[in-house]
Formats: structure tokens, C-alpha cells, sequence
């Protein structure tokens, strides 16, 4: 079983700063306005049009293609982290 933690939430600039931070190819679940994007590997955040490039897990629709979401879309990310506290807030 994974747990993930809830790392980008809800402020713009927290969001920023977040993805800034996540590596390339890093497997991450992206909660937007629309949907979900689901063990999806982050390809990189371009701030200078603030979207965030991900490669659909190849198992889900559409999968395995590199697509564009707009910061803005996005209400949270998550991403694995093998030594979260348990007394944190987790999604499993």
C-alpha cells in the first residue's frame, strides 16, 4: 500500500514554490477542477506560462502521452514519500 502526502494545496504561491521543488520523473497524483491524473510522472512546471508538464501513467486513457494542466486547475498534489510521520495528514 502507498501513502502519499498532500504537498501543493490551495495558495498560488505555495503551489509555485512547490513545484518547483519536485523532481523530474517523479511519480505524482494531480487533483484538478476536472479530475485526477493518477501515478503520473511530473515532466516539469514552465513558470513563465505557470503549466505543469505530466506523462499519464500508460495504464489509465490516454495514457503513456505527455500533457499540460494550468497551475490554476490544480487543488492538490501528492506525491510518494516513504518516510512520512504518521500523525500527518496522509491520503492512502
Amino acid at each position: 500500500m502507498a501513502i502519499f502526502r498532500v504537498i501543493l494545496h490551495y495558495q498560488d504561491n505555495e503551489i509555485s514554490n512547490q513545484l518547483k521543488t519536485v523532481q523530474k520523473d517523479t511519480e505524482v497524483t494531480i487533483h484538478t477542477e476536472d479530475g485526477s491524473y493518477y501515478e503520473a510522472s511530473f515532466q516539469g512546471f514552465e513558470e513563465d506560462t505557470d503549466t505543469v508538464n505530466i506523462e499519464i501513467d500508460r495504464f489509465y486513457p490516454n495514457g503513456g502521452k505527455e500533457i499540460t494542466v494550468n497551475k490554476k486547475e490544480i487543488l492538490s498534489i501528492q506525491t510518494p514519500d516513504g518516510s512520512i510521520d504518521l500523525d500527518q495528514d496522509e491520503v492512502e
